[in-house]
């Protein structure tokens, strides 16, 4: 979001970037392990290989079909709003449906 605060306002260096990158690449770093721990937190025993099988075809589709979506995204300079501003947006929606379904999602709280 900072970024692209400092985009809109021309200020955005090189360095903002590389600080940025560093910053994220740090903290991914936590995400994977966490994610597999709630993810057998969240899933009954019996269905924990599915699961598990889901999350990792999930994860291999999104590391193949990202850089081609993230790339027409980006040169789909025809479609009004599609810019780096709108790339921006597209990030947020994205985020926004992965907290609704989250939110939306049905499960026993008592099994946490």
């Amino acid at each position: 979001m900072s970024i692209a605060v400092l985009y809109l306002t021309g200020d955005l260096a090189v360095w903002h970037v590389l600080i940025a990158t560093a910053f994220n690449a740090a903290f991914s770093r936590f995400q994977w392990p966490v994610y597999s721990a709630v993810t057998t937190l969240l899933v009954p025993k019996a269905q924990l290989g599915q699961a598990g099988g889901l999350v990792q075809i999930c994860e291999a589709i999104s590391q193949l079909i990202s850089p081609a979506v993230a790339g027409a995204w980006g040169r789909c300079s025809w479609v009004p709003g599609v810019d780096r501003a709108g790339v921006s947006t597209g990030y947020r929606v994205s985020l926004l449906c992965a907290v609704c379904s989250f939110r939306l999602w049905d499960y026993d709280r008592r099994s946490l």
